[in-house]
């Protein structure tokens, strides 16, 4: 990629996890269970269908990498994703949690080239242990580390 300006790189970063996560709503909804039923662009979101995956933008941390009159930025898009499996005050299932967090881990870690330069750097801080306030629910959560190169030209 080169010669971007402005923020659109990190909405497609975002958008490219997003779809991760609505294809694997479509692959579950035959024959798996527990199924997700909707994924969500923030956290904030209030949560009608349950279970839901949503999926927000954390940090952005570049590290410089440059030759001659351009300047090439490796750029580390942090994504957190959250699994909702039940609202506020409801009976805790761990192993839903648990299963639905290996399902969203699998589907990220065999589809690391995202496409158009971005990549999956990492998957961690699994954490099954969620209560979400911002949407009343309950669940698990996990990091995505996307990293992608973007050559800025120097005027």
């Amino acid at each position: 990629m080169a010669n971007v300006y402005g923020t659109a790189w990190l909405t497609t970063a975002h958008s490219k996890v997003k779809a991760l996560m609505d294809a694997l709503v479509t692959s579950m909804a035959t024959g798996y269970d527990p199924t997700i039923l909707a994924v969500y662009e923030r956290h904030n979101t209030v949560v009608v269908q349950i279970p839901a995956v949503s999926v927000e933008l954390e940090s952005v941390e570049p590290s410089d990498e440059g030759w001659s009159n351009d300047t090439k930025l490796r750029y580390h898009i942090v994504l957190s994703l959250r699994v909702h499996t039940a609202y506020e005050g409801a009976v805790r299932d761990g192993l839903t949690i648990s299963r639905l967090l290996n399902s969203v881990t699998n589907k990220i870690k065999n589809n690391l080239d995202l496409g158009d330069g971005y990549r999956v750097w990492s998957v961690s801080d699994i954490n099954a242990e969620g209560v979400f306030p911002e949407s009343g629910t309950v669940g698990g959560q996990l990091t995505v580390e996307v990293i992608t190169d973007i050559v800025h030209t120097q005027e």
